[in-house]
């Protein structure tokens, strides 16, 4: 409905825009009370390797994606690959889904429940470093509009 809204008329976007900034700190009372951080850290090495190969998979390809395709400064891909606080719910809806995975429900909960932690205190650190180490767009690093008469990379 508030995507309908904001889109056909500017004034209730304008409205509505500071409401936001409100529901931000409900929002994330609702996720964190679902995460339980004794069962999260009892995840332990397993939880940190799966942290590890997230950010692999997620951080490499995006990163070098945004800066050599997109001629992108980077720290953008970086600040995007985090685990959402919803994704600790998957492993219960996949094990009443496939009765066969619901022995393995609580190991991958309390995993997904590390990596959900790590990824939210070390995301913004690595986006910190991009930012600093190769530049923003606001501090003079080349953006998309400013690389459009760049020759090719053919």
């Amino acid at each position: 409905m508030g995507i309908l809204l904001g889109n056909l008329d500017a004034d209730i976007r304008k409205l509505m825009a500071p409401g936001s900034m409100i529901m931000l700190p409900f929002l994330g009372f609702c996720f964190g009370i679902s995460v339980d951080l004794v069962t999260a850290f009892r995840s332990g090495l397993q939880g940190l390797v799966l942290t590890l190969i997230f950010y692999i998979i997620s951080v490499i390809p995006s990163f070098f994606t945004d800066r050599w395709i997109l001629r992108r400064p980077g720290y953008g891909s970086i600040a995007t690959c985090c685990v959402a606080g919803l994704a600790i719910g998957a492993p219960a809806q996949i094990a009443q889904a496939v009765p066969e995975h619901a022995p393995y429900l609580q190991t991958a909960t309390a995993q997904i429940a590390l990596v959900m932690i790590l990824t939210t205190v070390i995301t913004p650190f690595l986006t910190r470093f991009a930012a600093g180490r190769f530049g923003t767009a606001s501090s003079g690093a080349k953006s998309h509009r400013a690389v459009k008469n760049a020759p090719s990379i053919s």
